[in-house]
């Protein structure tokens, strides 16, 4: 396995300890051939990355001290830096910190802070800064942040895990047609008063995937003024395949919180929208068994097991 460090006052393509250093996460990502490993040094990292090469693994520095971070929207004029030519938009994919694409399998990543900075308005035209998406199948995130407002984390395709992870947004601020297992992660809600409505989840699933989103032992101490839901359907008018939204959370802890509601026409009972044994504020919720429950988390489990993603939370 080759080793890369990275770090804004370093030489490009000194050795240090045996690890080929770089000033920017793009340049060790472009210059990657196999299996590499690159270390990130404390810093703040503004940077549009794209990471499109299978078996990379980015590792932060401690106290979540390596921050990615970019800062645009869905709407904002592209900028000539990313290839704009002064007309053309971001969509809600382009606005994205980090894109990681279909090529980049097995990623893997640990103590990174991912983080769209674009400051959202309650109520203004520009909404959607997506802090990562991903498209790649068997990605694994142990202990990292993702902070945004609306449409923090877009789970698009493949299979994904997210391990102690710190979540945060206010609108869909977990999205996507892909399926992700969510364990032990905190969500956190932002409030913006009592005028203000958001929602934790937006999956897109496809009919043919035998789940979504499952969150397992997660949790909320949100107690804010805004009201919250568990999550809505999103069925994207462009998408040509059928959908059924799938999310599922299983055993989580929430202060406050309320179930799933509709979005446009689509209602959470005509689709795979699931509770079982979550407890919002102190009492606790099922809308199906025990049993069927589990047998969704034994599905993405042995996904996990196939993918051989190696979580640190014991079964």
């Amino acid at each position: 396995m080759k080793k890369y460090l990275v770090g804004h006052n370093l030489i490009e393509n000194d050795v240090i300890a045996g690890h080929l250093c770089f000033q920017t996460i793009q340049s060790a990502i472009n210059h990657a051939k196999g299996k590499t490993q690159i270390y990130l040094l404390p810093g703040y990292y503004y940077e549009k990355l794209v990471i499109n090469k299978p078996n990379i693994t980015l590792v932060g520095s401690p106290n979540h001290s390596s921050i990615i971070y970019y800062d645009v929207s869905h709407g904002d004029i592209i900028r000539e830096v990313d290839g704009g030519d002064g007309i053309k938009l971001y969509g809600t994919t382009g606005s994205a910190s980090v894109t990681l694409l279909e090529e980049a399998i097995n990623f893997r990543c640990e103590k990174i802070v991912f983080k769209n900075t674009f400051k959202r308005e309650v109520n203004g035209s520009k909404t959607q800064a997506v802090a990562l998406k991903t498209s790649a199948n068997n990605g694994y995130y142990y202990d990292c942040k993702f902070i945004s407002y609306q449409d923090t984390l877009y789970v698009d395709k493949g299979f994904n895990v997210f391990e102690k992870c710190f979540i945060t947004g206010d609108v869909d601020f977990i999205f996507g047609a892909g399926q992700g297992l969510f364990l032990d992660c905190e969500l956190e809600l932002i409030d913006h008063g009592s005028d203000f409505t958001g929602y934790i989840t937006a999956p897109s699933t496809l009919a043919n995937k035998d789940y979504g989103f499952i969150f397992y032992n997660c949790f909320s101490n949100y107690n804010g003024k805004s009201t919250y839901y568990l999550g809505r359907p999103w069925h994207p008018s462009g998408c040509k395949e059928e959908m059924i939204s799938k999310v599922l959370f299983l055993e989580c802890n929430f202060s406050k919180v309320s179930k799933y509601t509709i979005m446009h026409n689509d209602k959470p009972e005509d689709n795979m929208m699931y509770f079982q044994d979550i407890r919002i504020n102190k009492r606790r919720y099922s809308n199906i068994s025990q049993i069927e429950a589990k047998h969704y988390l034994k599905l993405a489990l042995n996904d996990l097991k196939i993918a051989r993603i190696p979580v640190k939370r014991s079964f």
